[in-house]
């Protein structure tokens, strides 16, 4: 058998993409973070791609005549084949526009040989270890570690970075007032503030019990599923079932127990049914992927979410709920280093598979022994629950004044003269790299789980 046989790789792929930048430099960059030198499998089809790394970071196209006078300058010319290697290169080349197919396959095939190592080591673990919890952890974090998609994480030099972000860069310069870099969370002002969910940033949502954090990002994920947008919720508390019927209601605008309520041959019943069935006729449409095993670890919600992404692209947000149920991987640590172990790890999780990640999280009964004015979520909340408000990029913590006055009466009492808070939740942004902190009003009603956008002066439902 020949050896070349023995893994997987394609000769004439690497040899297609060698050819292609010879003679059509400007693929170059977009070939950057596809593939890097350890993918190739002959080690002077390497040595020609570093070389061509090295000559377009020092801005110089490399074109045959240059790449043969870098590799002879580092007496590397007749390890990499000499010029008559390179000659053969650009004229087995008819074309450079098949260039990126090849990569691919050069990546898959890399991919391949890194797992057929990493199978070799486990099966040497398996035969040399007893069976145990920490020997499976190891195995999937092994495999988890193959790189599993395109990647800019390499370092990059300033042109690259400018080549890779050019056109966005020059999109927000001829923007107005209402472009946001990201996903648009769904609600106009909190877009404002944050300019919306942004690819590889990791945004946590905190409050305490009932006041609205599951309904708030269900809010959010079905704006952006109603304008075509995937999303990827992972729901460790409530079965996906439940949340199905969540988004029915909210998308319906119907309390399910009051309409539950009603004399069977009410018109207002029969009114509510109908809106309901349409939600159901909508929601089979939205873009969404739920998964609500429990007890997932980090690691395994990166292997599912990187397995999606493969096969469907990254999502356009991806919601955790929520981070008191996500396991640890170090459960022999303190419960403070495991929170601030696992949020770490989802910071890593969001980053490598370029999703805003949004994170809910239950706060401590801090607030509820505050008096009333002081009950609102302060990023002093979320310290008691591990290292929370450093890793994140943003902090969201949420209020309603009405779960802690139910009734108008009661509201009055303690505020006589002030408008009943009825239907507001207030969103606070209590940090934001690189942007400004303040609340943000939303129209809530928390018996159906619609949220909007607040309502104006005089108004009684959503803008």
């Amino acid at each position: 058998m020949n050896p070349e046989q023995l893994q997987p790789h394609s000769i004439e792929a690497e040899e297609a993409v060698l050819g292609s930048v010879l003679i059509d430099p400007d693929c170059l960059p977009g070939l950057l973070g596809r593939i890097t030198p350890e993918d190739f499998y002959r080690e002077r089809h390497a040595l020609i791609w570093r070389t061509y790394l090295t000559l377009w970071r020092g801005q110089m196209a490399p074109d045959q005549v240059t790449v043969a006078r870098s590799l002879n300058v580092q007496d590397n010319l007749e390890a990499a084949g000499g010029m008559a290697f390179l000659s053969r290169l650009v004229s087995i080349t008819p074309t450079s526009a098949h260039a990126y197919h090849y990569a691919g396959i050069i990546r898959e095939t890399s991919r391949l040989r890194a797992i057929i190592a990493q199978a070799g080591k486990l099966m040497v673990d398996a035969y040399d270890s007893r069976p145990s919890q920490e020997t499976v952890e190891a195995a999937i974090r092994g495999l988890l570690g193959i790189r599993t998609g395109d990647t800019d994480r390499m370092p990059v030099s300033a042109r690259e970075l400018y080549d890779l972000h050019q056109e966005d860069l020059l999109e927000e310069l001829d923007s107005d007032a209402d472009y946001i870099p990201g996903v648009t969370t769904g609600f106009a002002s909190l877009d404002r503030m944050t300019g919306g969910w942004k690819r590889g940033l990791l945004y946590i949502c905190g409050a305490r019990t009932s006041i609205g954090k599951t309904t708030f990002a269900a809010a959010s994920m079905l704006r952006l599923m109603e304008i075509g947008s995937p999303v990827f919720l992972f729901t460790l508390e409530t079965t996906r079932r439940e949340m199905m019927e969540r988004m029915w209601h909210a998308m319906a605008r119907v309390d399910i127990r009051a309409h539950r309520s009603l004399p069977m041959d009410s018109p207002q019943r029969e009114l509510q049914r109908d809106q309901l069935v349409d939600a159901m006729n909508r929601f089979d449409r939205l873009p969404l992927t739920i998964d609500d095993r429990r007890g997932m670890m980090p690691l395994d919600i990166r292997g599912t979410l990187l397995a999606y992404s493969q096969g469907n692209g990254p999502p356009d947000l991806v919601v955790i709920d929520y981070l008191n149920l996500v396991r640890s991987q170090e459960s022999r640590r303190s419960r403070y280093e495991q929170v601030s172990e696992t949020v770490r790890a989802l910071k890593d999780v969001g980053g490598e598979a370029d999703v805003p990640l949004l994170l809910l999280a239950q706060l401590s009964r801090e607030p509820e022994r505050r008096n009333d004015s002081a009950r609102r979520p302060a990023l002093a909340d979320f310290r008691d629950a591990g290292t929370i408000e450093e890793v994140a990029s943003c902090v969201l913590g949420l209020y309603r004044a009405s779960y802690y006055y139910p009734t108008e009466e009661e509201w009055l009492k303690a505020h006589p003269g002030q408008r009943y808070p009825k239907n507001i939740m207030e969103l606070h942004v209590l940090k934001q790299q690189s942007g400004p902190t303040g609340m943000v009003p939303l129209y809530c009603e928390m018996e159906s789980g619609f949220i909007g956008n607040a309502a104006l002066p005089g108004q009684e439902g959503p803008v």
